[in-house]
């Protein structure tokens, strides 16, 4: 099945069709959405513009399906992962005491698993 997708580099993007993956679970909370709407979130856009406009396929590397309310947190694990760590020390330091302990407790749940 094709799928129109967004690909961004910068502040300019591209709308390309690709082979969908069959897979059509949220990566996220794992639910099946079928007739439903994913959106392709893209961990790295590694491909120039140019690249992704001769071979369409290469906008899914890097790439995860997920519903709308998942594809923001995976927004803002992203923009957490590429940032300064000293910028989300000093951030977290001014949150309040109970969103600091989620944060500290999301931290030592992902360092488990890896």
């Amino acid at each position: 099945m094709k799928k129109r997708i967004r690909y961004r580099r910068g502040n300019r993007s591209i709308r390309v069709s690709v082979d969908a993956p069959d897979d059509r679970a949220c990566a996220g909370c794992l639910e099946e959405f079928t007739g439903r709407r994913l959106n392709t979130h893209h961990w790295k856009e590694v491909h120039t513009l140019d690249q992704v406009r001769l071979d369409p396929q290469l906008a899914l590397e890097n790439s995860v399906l997920t519903c709308v309310p998942h594809h923001r947190v995976a927004n803002a694990l992203k923009a957490v992962a590429v940032a300064d760590p000293d910028v989300v020390v000093n951030l977290v330091e001014t949150m309040p005491r109970d969103m600091a302990q989620r944060m500290m407790a999301l931290a030592h749940m992902i360092l488990q698993e890896l």
